[in-house]
Order: structure tokens, then sequence, then C-alpha cells
């Protein structure tokens, strides 16, 4: 039968040699059940979930990660900077609850010395669609909402607020909120995408983050 015991180790920071010796069991009996040469009963799925600190339906079903896309951060004086070169995620998000289909994620971070309204959004992530980024296109949905855009110019600028069309395929971008007020117009953009929804405490909403 099917289970996800391997990436529910990976997840969850032990070694396969501890899950083993802490299920009072060999390694290579381990690693038979992680490659389902071994069935599971529901006694052994709920020994792992203890020691894993996980839901045992954490062990049963697998559960692909959410693509990390970007990298935000607010310095000390609220200036926001934004990272989405593929090079430098370091990070991937499994997310059991209903932002699994369609679905990307910028994670956040806030200088220690600042202290103006944006505080929370340290270790906060953020839920975009992520079919607008992988496939580069101006999703309508966004219009007139809050998005995450891409400028085509040298430095494959990314911005964030309100989306609007121009005529001849251009787009104004509004963004309101303190630390990078603009109204950018006659925009060429390569991509936006709806912001979805933001967990400001990840650790509290049955969402994992794994460095990779």
């Amino acid at each position: 039968m099917p289970n996800n015991l391997g990436g529910a180790i990976i997840r969850s920071g032990f070694s396969k040699k501890e899950v083993a010796r802490l299920k009072g069991i060999t390694p290579q009996t381990l690693s038979r059940v992680i490659h389902e040469r071994i069935n599971l009963n529901i006694q052994d799925v709920e020994e792992y979930a203890q020691i894993l600190n996980c839901k045992p339906q954490h062990i049963l079903f697998k559960t692909e990660p959410l693509p990390v896309i970007g990298y935000g951060h607010i310095d000390k004086a609220g200036n926001f900077f934004r990272n989405f070169n593929t090079d430098v995620i370091k990070h991937e998000i499994y997310c059991h609850n209903n932002f699994t289909v369609d679905t990307a994620v910028v994670m956040w971070s806030v200088d220690e010395a600042y202290d103006g309204p944006w505080y929370n959004r340290q270790g906060a992530i953020q839920f975009v669609k992520y079919s607008p980024v992988s496939e580069n296109f101006v999703c309508r949905t966004g219009y007139e909402r809050t998005v995450t855009a891409k400028i085509n110019d040298d430095h494959g600028t990314i911005i964030s607020g309100q989306l609007f069309p121009e005529p001849a395929g251009k787009y104004t971008v509004h963004t309101p909120w303190p630390g990078e007020t603009a109204t950018r117009r006659n925009l060429d953009l390569l991509w936006a995408t709806p912001v979805m929804a933001l967990s400001y405490r990840p650790d509290l909403s049955n969402i994992e983050i794994v460095e990779i």
C-alpha cells in the first residue's frame, strides 16, 4: 500500500536510523516499509505519527510540496524588497489544507530593527496562484485586486499592488501601502498573479516549512 512515511521522516528532521530505533525495528525493515514492500497497519501508522510528531494522515497520504517562488523582506526603514531568483530558493512548503491546487508561496521576513505596521510579516507566507508565474501570463482574475507581478524590464522587477488593464496590452499597478507607495502606469508585464491569502502564523495553520 502506498505511503508517505519517507516524506514524513524527512520533514521531521529525524534520521531513518533514529526512527527505526524509536520504533523498535531494524533500519532494513524501516527501508522496506518506506519502499512499500511491507504494508502498514493502523497501529504502525499511529506509532510512526507519534514518533514523528505528525498526524496519521501525513503518514498515509503523499503530499506534494507547494513551490516557493520567492522571498519578500522589509528592511528597518520599512522598504520592501523581493527576490524571485530561483537560485536562492531554499525551502519547500507542505500545506495540509485547502491551498494545494495551482498554488505557490512567497516567504516573508522583517528586519529586527523595524517597528512599523508590517512587523507581523516576519515569518509569514503568502499564497498566490502558480500558473501565471510558471506559464508567464497576466491572470485576468487579478484585475482590480491585489497581485504580485513581474515587469518585463532588464531587472525582472517584482512589484505588488492593485492591477488595472490599459489599452494595447499594458497595465497599471497601484501600490497604496506604506513602504512602497506608487502608481506605475504603462507597464509591460511578464506575469501577474492574484494574491490569495497571507498566513501570519504558518506554524498554527497546519503548514510545514522545510529547508532544502
